[in-house]
């Protein structure tokens, strides 16, 4: 680790208000997440002005520090300079702390509640983004090799490389253990065995022969839970709080022992006779109402979505559709919900690449430059709080062509076939219906927003007239 890495760390900690002042912290593709314990303790203008760092955005239940492609690096040099981002707590601390931040206080605002909520699907979801985008972008370019006659799908290859396309996927019930046992402060050794008895061959096997079979006298229909989200994220849930129960009232002799037994136990068959399959009625309704939704009018649809993408970006709320996306993947095998935003993400890469070709300051050029090369691969947050937000007019343009952009795709019917952030290098997971629509949609939205961004939506008077302020 570099020394300039090093420095960069402290220096955001310290921003933050310390070590002590941080409860918890993860990332995203893009941002440090904290959750603080005092928000007045932060110095918004101390850590905007680290380099490296290009926005601080508080949202969402969570102090957002946005640095851009090097977060992970940054992440692991926090990680590597304090003891903040320890794994979850055992469970005999969990005896004498509180339940989840924010879970004592009584009254709460909506605010508040949303606030819980997207800081609760951030720090679910933020940790494994890296491992769905490298399946889904294996899988896209699977796609490419073998619609091109590349890569012979009865092959000993295309076996190989979709197992490791797909197992992230296959396996996603694995992951949500462990993320949501750090999120709920729970054992998470103790999550993988009740989601590796969720997707057990015995179990599936039960649900692919179809009917019903009995678990203490007690019939019920087995599910295969392969691929989905909420059943094992609302079954961990549960067990932390039995966890936090038997901690409570077992014997340290037996705790490490009867406690993990009694929580694999009763969870996995509460989780196979009433949270799974509540859990699965429930994204079955949730995939419902957004097919519904794009089926009374996918032009409003794609519109609404398209438009509204990068306006969530900007506070860091996007995260509260990611779950949707996954939903959808797992209970429809494709998702158009990602496909109407991709538009968007292009323009507003469209509109930092049109501030380039404008300015004639050297500065902001680079800067234009390097926002606009991000955008293209799914990284929008450079372009919007380094360019486009900055003059406004840019950023407008961006959402107007995503609107656009949003409403076409939506009628093309274009979905993807994989979880992975649009951009360039994933453009083959949405191959299928509309794919050609599509891909003219994405171009005619980044060079649509460049152009009207070079005539009408920049000059060098507005950054003049920004360095006067």
């Amino acid at each position: 680790m570099s020394n300039d890495l090093k420095d960069m760390a402290k220096a955001i900690v310290a921003g933050v208000g310390g070590e002590a002042n941080v409860s918890a912290l993860v990332h995203c593709a893009t941002r440090l997440r904290f959750t603080l314990k005092d928000d007045t303790k932060a110095d918004k203008a101390a850590l905007q002005a680290i380099k490296g760092v290009v926005a601080v955005v508080q949202s969402g239940g969570q102090y957002q520090v946005v640095i851009g492609n090097t977060v992970p690096d940054v992440f692991d040099a926090i990680s590597k300079v304090t003891s903040i981002n320890a794994d979850a707590k055992p469970a005999q601390v969990l005896a004498t702390e509180a339940a989840l931040p924010g879970e004592k206080a009584t009254g709460k605002t909506p605010k508040q509640w949303l606030d819980m909520a997207i800081a609760t699907i951030s720090g679910i979801f933020a940790p494994m983004l890296t491992a769905l985008c490298g399946g889904g972008m294996l899988k896209g370019l699977m796609m490419i090799a073998s619609a091109a006659g590349w890569l012979d799908p009865t092959s000993g290859t295309h076996a190989v490389l979709n197992a490791a396309s797909d197992s992230v996927f296959y396996f996603l019930p694995m992951l949500l253990a462990v993320t949501s046992a750090r999120r709920f402060e729970c054992n998470p050794y103790v999550s993988m065995v009740i989601a590796g008895a969720l997707i057990y061959p015995d179990i599936i096997a039960l649900a692919k022969a179809g009917g019903s079979t009995s678990l203490f006298g007690i019939t019920f229909v087995p599910i295969n839970y392969t691929s989905t989200v909420i059943p094992i994220i609302l079954a961990i849930y549960v067990m932390s709080k039995l966890e936090k129960f038997t901690v409570s009232v077992l014997h340290t002799a037996v705790r490490p022992f009867l406690g993990p037994m009694i929580s694999i136990g009763l969870i996995v068959p509460a989780t196979l006779l009433i949270i799974g399959p509540a859990a699965t009625m429930l994204s079955g309704a949730f995939a419902s109402v957004y097919i519904w939704l794009f089926g009374v009018n996918p032009i409003l649809a794609g519109a609404t979505f398209g438009g509204l993408w990068q306006i969530l970006v900007i506070f860091g709320l996007h995260w509260g559709l990611v779950p949707v996306m996954l939903n959808n993947l797992s209970v429809f095998k494709q998702d158009s919900l990602a496909a109407s935003v991709t538009p968007a993400i292009f323009a507003q890469a469209g509109a930092a690449l049109g501030v380039f070709l404008k300015t004639k300051d050297p500065q902001m050029k680079a800067i234009a430059a390097a926002a606009a090369a991000s955008g293209i691969f799914g990284i929008t947050e450079p372009a919007i709080y380094g360019v486009n937000l900055r003059f406004k007019r840019p950023f407008v343009i961006g959402i107007i062509a995503g609107v656009l952009g949003g409403a076409v795709v939506g009628v093309a019917g274009t979905a993807s076939h994989a979880m992975a952030p649009p951009g360039l290098l994933t453009l083959p997971v949405f191959m299928g219906e509309g794919f050609v629509t599509f891909l003219i949609t994405v171009a005619v939205a980044y060079f649509g927003a460049a152009i009207a961004t070079y005539l009408f939506g920049y000059n060098d008077g507005m950054l003049e007239a920004e360095k006067k302020r």
